[in-house]
């Protein structure tokens, strides 16, 4: 008989990773990520949410995000082939609200108007003609003298996404 040696390596620790930020957008987006190799590893694998290995890179960008989704980092050392456990990497991708529908008043002469938005449950932000903010609500009170342009975005707090303003 010969001896045989077995080798224990150890685990690598889980790598270190950032949620990214929450993306407002209609449209399919690219989303970069990132990681650090946790103790007793040298590289990064990336997981889709299928568990299917998509890189072997420290950064990995996930293409045409359509919908909030999941994928998964571990540390890999390449020397002893030892994998981390995978930790979640979340992707929140939301849809930006529609645009609210817009009323106001009629006036004659100077005097106080008031300006209606419906967003549809949705928070309305009031804007001047220079996208400063004036107040939130589903009514916009002011004085006029003169003609002005005010605009109005429809704002979901649960998602923070907020259109871009419409007058």
């Amino acid at each position: 008989l010969s001896p045989k040696t077995v080798t224990i390596n150890p685990i690598p620790g889980t790598p270190s990773v950032t949620n990214p930020a929450p993306v407002c957008s209609n449209s399919n987006v690219d989303i970069p990520l990132s990681a650090t190799p946790g103790n007793n590893g040298n590289s990064i694998r990336w997981y889709n949410n299928s568990m299917s290995l998509v890189s072997s890179n420290a950064d990995y960008t996930v293409r045409n995000v359509s919908s909030s989704t999941v994928y998964y980092a571990t540390t890999y050392n390449t020397t002893t082939h030892c994998e981390s456990e995978k930790v979640p990497v979340n992707i929140t991708k939301n849809n930006l609200p529609a645009a609210p529908a817009l009323s106001s008043d009629p006036r004659c002469g100077a005097g106080e108007v008031t300006l209606h938005g419906d967003a549809n449950c949705l928070i309305i932000k009031w804007y001047d003609a220079n996208n400063n903010f004036l107040e939130e609500g589903n009514n916009y009170t002011t004085n006029l003298s003169t003609s002005t342009i005010f605009q109005a975005t429809a704002y979901n707090a649960a998602t923070t996404c907020e259109r871009s303003p419409s007058s």
